[in-house]
């Protein structure tokens, strides 16, 4: 029996079909964007469609390397999201928090506590972020308050000069380092306040308690 010769251009049709094999299988299982992993944090969190709003710069703290923080929301919840790129696989879902702002109110706001858990308090990052929908409020302010102490360890204000208009609603992100944490007895709690021109106060609420960090 004659041996079948294969020549260069049967091997190179044989690579060819090959490489767009692994190229198929691979971008079926390959995020090219972080939008997958949006859609399944927020039907985790059962905010339902939500749309990006904010990209944020990426905390520079240990472990978050790759790593993107958006804010995304709808007329009905605020959704802070972080996402991690790989090059094995895309992007993919990281921890998530979200808010309901279904309610009335005149902002709507929430916290988030992120890094390396078990490190020192100043090595973590706070997110504090909302929507404004009452037009007298011109600034927010978040409280962390130690509760076993009965005092306020840190006042973080974020100004109307700081909110930024999107569809035409103000919203505001801030981040900051723990500062004069250490030695509280807590538990530690995260107000909200929105302020008149006059200093006055239009809402004050809880918006979070500082159980545990949350690693990216």
């Amino acid at each position: 029996m004659r041996r079948r010769t294969i020549t260069r251009r049967g091997k190179a049709l044989r690579w060819a079909a090959v490489l767009a094999l692994v190229t198929a299988l691979t971008a079926y299982r390959y995020d090219f964007s972080p939008e997958g992993a949006w859609r399944s944090q927020a039907e985790g969190l059962g905010t339902g469609a939500v749309q990006v709003l904010w990209e944020l710069e990426s905390p520079k703290l240990e472990g978050t390397e790759n790593c993107r923080v958006t804010l995304l929301g709808s007329d009905r919840a605020l959704l802070l999201s972080a996402t991690r790129f790989t090059w094995h696989s895309g992007w993919a879902e990281g921890a998530a928090v979200a808010v309901d702002c279904s309610g009335p109110a005149p902002l709507h706001g929430g916290w988030w506590l992120v890094g390396t858990p078990g490190a020192a308090w100043p090595e973590q990052l706070c997110y504090g972020y909302g929507r404004v929908e009452d037009p007298a409020v011109v600034r927010a302010e978040f409280r962390i308050f130690d509760q076993g102490a009965g005092k306020v360890l840190q006042t973080i204000s974020v100004p109307k000069e700081q909110w930024k208009p999107i569809d035409g609603k103000p919203y505001f992100v801030v981040t900051a380092r723990p500062e004069g944490w250490e030695g509280a007895v807590g538990p530690l709690w995260v107000e909200l306040t929105g302020y008149d021109a006059a200093g006055a106060v239009l809402d004050r609420r809880t918006v979070g308690d500082i159980s545990a960090v949350t690693a990216f």
